[in-house]
């Protein structure tokens, strides 16, 4: 810490042989403790922000003298020495620095502790003072001669070279702080490199680093929190991020809530057709809403997650309402989480938002309209364009039935900036609580795209990658599947698995795709239609959050019945060392929609 309060009578070096009351000393101590608290916020504030820092240190008894705050990060180390005035003045760099109280010398030894006990980073020292440097004093050789001009160039030229600064005019004020650090050439070159002088109304850390007023609220936050940390019991000196936000109660701000990477298997194939023309539609929409709509399980999904991403000069952000495998009802239709999530990744485009942490759905919707508004200007600046990919909305009013569905924040088609474009994946767009307007414009015939068929080709290439034996034509499983991704693939498990009456029997048409995904279920239900238990085995398949393993079913179904259900569904199913689970979401909503059998425990 830069000082320690006196006990008694202190010196009023500002007017000579004057004395102060013992209570003005503390009152000047603790005005000076909350002055480098505040700044310290602020610097914490605006790096967390950045999303860049580890940990911070306040009091740091690893520190030296620029322990009032040290910033951690991969590779850097910065630590700060804080001395402000409440009346600045002038000062001179020879006077702060090699003066009777200069600060040269603990500056250089707290550059050596941090050094010495974070051998692997680069070390950073900060002296910051909210005093201003004379333009009266003449340290240098040639004008202008003066402090301000000697730290004006100090600031610029960071890394000159020790020799660089001698052939300069300031080679004379440079020798003697060379004497004055103790410290041998090479040394003292690396320290001027970490040494940086802050100023002026730069010490000013809410208006150096350009906080907003509800930016500087939470700054403030921050800073009440700091004195807190220094007299905790635990005595530490530093604290992780995760740390310094548990102790602030706060989510942590660069972290979604939920994941947005929709799983690509291995034997997908690309849809270049549709491709193509969601790309023209997305090229040629200036901003607002493009939709792509298509069946269950044809691609969808699988495009928007691979056809976007190089784009040139597009930043690109996904919110998924629905990923298979994980739970459902956990919140993805829901306002607050969608608003959160977005708002979080757009700010990681380099966009600054409004304020790191939101409490309520008002502040994420100022926030959301606060980012959107940004990416129109860098859009105007820079011609980067943001495109926000809305993925699985037909399952939100279905399936996620939230208390205040997200569809209902999306905003009207008039209030998207120029350059920003919000594309829409759902089988359908007549969804409740979608504002009629956005509806309206999605289904303008330049801006809706429909999943065509994947060609012959493709369908070849998921054969050959599942190891379909070769002699089975291909053609043939074009002509069977209408070139639709889902049911391709279920014919091909059911190939693989069948014998060779199933076999031909499948060939002749046994699981045609008859442009209905429903009837490739409907013909393996009738399978089993009349056997209860088999029926018992898949509804609780279906209707578990997790694969199910089979051992644990046994206890609730005859192992005969789980046998028959598997050989009538088995190309339905996903097989996986933990159990077994539905493979894609429509089988699992075509089994809900039966009448509910009484399920019986044996």
């Amino acid at each position: 810490m830069p000082k320690t309060r006196d006990s008694g009578v202190t010196k009023d070096k500002g007017v000579k042989g004057k004395t102060l009351a013992p209570a003005e000393g503390e009152r000047r101590a603790i005005r000076g403790y909350l002055g480098q608290y505040d700044r310290a916020g602020a610097a914490i504030y605006s790096e967390l922000e950045r999303g860049q820092l580890l940990w911070i240190g306040v009091a740091d008894r690893n520190a030296g003298i620029a322990d009032d705050l040290v910033l951690g990060f991969d590779g850097l180390v910065v630590g700060h020495q804080f001395k402000t005035s409440r009346f600045p003045a002038s000062f001179t760099v020879e006077t702060l620095l090699t003066g009777a109280n200069g600060l040269l010398k603990p500056l250089v030894e707290a550059w050596q502790t941090l050094r010495s006990n974070q051998p692997a980073a680069r070390i950073e020292i900060r002296l910051v003072v909210n005093d201003y440097p004379s333009t009266s004093d003449s340290p240098g050789n040639s004008p202008p001669a003066h402090s301000a001009a000697f730290l004006d160039d100090f600031e610029r030229e960071s890394h000159r070279s020790l020799q660089e600064w001698r052939d300069s005019s300031w080679r004379g004020l440079i020798d003697r702080l060379y004497r004055a650090s103790g410290l041998r050439e090479d040394q003292f070159e690396q320290f001027l490199w970490a040494l940086r002088i802050v100023h002026s109304s730069a010490a000013d850390f809410v208006l150096a680093h350009k906080l907003g007023v509800e930016q500087a609220r939470l700054a403030a936050e921050i800073a009440a929190l700091l004195p807190k940390l220094v007299a905790d019991r635990c005595n530490k000196d530093r604290w992780t991020r995760a740390e310094l936000l548990e102790q602030l109660g706060w989510n942590d701000p660069s972290r979604v809530r939920h994941l947005h990477q929709f799983p690509i298997g291995a034997h997908v194939q690309r849809n270049r057709d549709t491709e193509l023309t969601l790309l023209t539609a997305l090229r040629t929409a200036g901003q607002g809403y493009v939709a792509l709509i298509g069946p269950p399980g044809s691609g969808k999904s699988t495009l928007l997650q691979t056809a976007l991403a190089t784009e040139p000069k597009v930043r690109l952000v996904r919110y998924l309402a629905y990923v298979p495998g994980s739970a459902q009802g956990v919140g993805r239709g829901e306002a607050e989480d969608f608003l959160e999530d977005i708002s979080i990744q757009l700010r990681q485009t380099g966009l600054r938002g409004l304020r790191l942490k939101d409490n309520s759905l008002h502040e994420r919707r100022e926030q959301f309209g606060t980012v959107l508004k940004q990416a129109g200007e860098r859009y105007r600046a820079d011609g980067v364009r943001t495109l926000i990919v809305l993925d699985g909305l037909d399952h939100i009013p279905r399936e996620e039935r939230p208390l205040h569905s997200l569809l209902a924040e999306l905003p009207l088609p008039s209030a998207v900036p120029q350059g920003v474009v919000f594309v829409l994946g759902t089988q359908r767009l007549d969804l409740a609580f979608m504002k009629p307007a956005v509806q309206e414009q999605a289904e303008q015939p330049a801006r809706l795209v429909t999943m065509r068929p994947l060609e012959r080709a493709a369908v070849a290439k998921i054969a050959d990658a599942l190891n379909l034996d070769p002699a089975i034509p291909r053609l043939r499983l074009y002509e069977l599947s209408h070139g639709h991704p889902l049911a391709t693939r279920y014919l091909i498990q059911a190939l693989m698995g069948a014998d060779e009456s199933l076999r031909t029997r499948l060939l002749e048409g046994g699981l045609e795709y008859g442009e209905n995904i429903d009837t490739v279920y409907a013909s393996a239900w009738r399978e089993i239609n009349s056997d209860p238990e088999a029926m018992h085995a898949l509804a609780f398949i279906a209707r578990a959050e997790a694969p199910m393993p089979l051992a644990l079913l046994a206890t609730i179904v005859e192992e005969r019945a789980i046998e028959r259900a598997l050989v009538t569904a088995r190309h339905l199913l996903r097989e996986k060392p933990d159990g077994w689970s539905i493979f894609h979401n429509s089988f699992r909503l075509f089994v809900l929609s039966k009448p509910r059998i009484r399920f019986r425990c044996h």
